[in-house]
């Protein structure tokens, strides 16, 4: 797909735009669609959206590794520098926990939803961030029939729980996404739970932004802030 093949939505934001003209440039010729074609072309994607932010981080990254009965898995611990330690975030694919802190977890697109089903099996987690999570697989939604084609960079091929007692909850939306509708549903059954929830909708974005500050500084900056007001409120 090229930027001339599709009229932009006027929707998009000066962020999307150039996040559209970034994936389209990055583009293979090839049409195979394997897990290791997309996650090659998903590690130069954020290579080239996030290239001026590299060493920009202002603490301490370690890389660790941890080890289970089936794998050895690879994680990286950010510590910024002058900040409360009180909680831990664990972002999936992520590890490591701190029995003294509040304990977290958060993830985007499947990994939300990878995110909440841990909430539903592991018990005592005091809080969730789900970035445009995807919940219902049965793709019934009216935002999946409208933001599933070329011109929002996804493709159909790409893409009833107990919540009573799920821990309070941050919903961080992408106004133009497939799988937007997920998040509103999902509200609706966490207030009917009387679970307390927060939805923040990010305009004029696309699925997939908030991995890419470097094309998104205004979005990422608008999730980042909702954020870290959710966490100040968790005690």
């Amino acid at each position: 797909v090229t930027l001339d093949s599709f009229a932009m939505d006027p929707r998009f934001t000066d962020e999307a735009k150039v996040f559209a003209q970034l994936f389209t440039s990055l583009q293979s010729s090839s049409n195979a669609l394997t897990p290791e074609s997309l996650r090659t072309f998903f590690e130069d994607l954020c290579a080239k959206a996030n290239e001026k932010l590299i060493g920009t981080f202002n603490g301490n990254l370690q890389e660790k590794h941890v080890m289970t009965n089936s794998a050895d898995i690879p994680i990286n611990v950010y510590t910024p520098t002058n900040v409360n330690k009180d909680k831990l975030v664990v972002y999936f694919h992520g590890g490591g926990v701190d029995r003294t802190a509040k304990v977290g977890v958060a993830g985007d697109s499947a990994g939300a939803m990878i995110s909440t089903s841990v909430c539903q099996t592991v018990k005592d987690i005091d809080f969730q961030i789900l970035v445009y999570g995807w919940y219902d697989f049965t793709c019934a939604t009216p935002s999946f029939k409208e933001f599933t084609n070329q011109q929002y960079f996804v493709k159909p091929e790409l893409v009833d729980w107990t919540i009573k007692n799920l821990p309070p909850t941050l919903l961080i939306v992408a106004e133009l996404d497939p799988i937007r509708d997920d998040s509103y549903t999902y509200k609706e059954l966490l207030d009917k739970a009387g679970v307390k929830n927060k939805l923040v909708l990010i305009k004029g974005v696309l699925h997939r932004f908030f991995p890419l500050p470097g094309v998104y500084p205004k979005a990422c900056a608008q999730a980042i802030a909702a954020i870290r007001e959710f966490m100040s409120s968790i005690s």
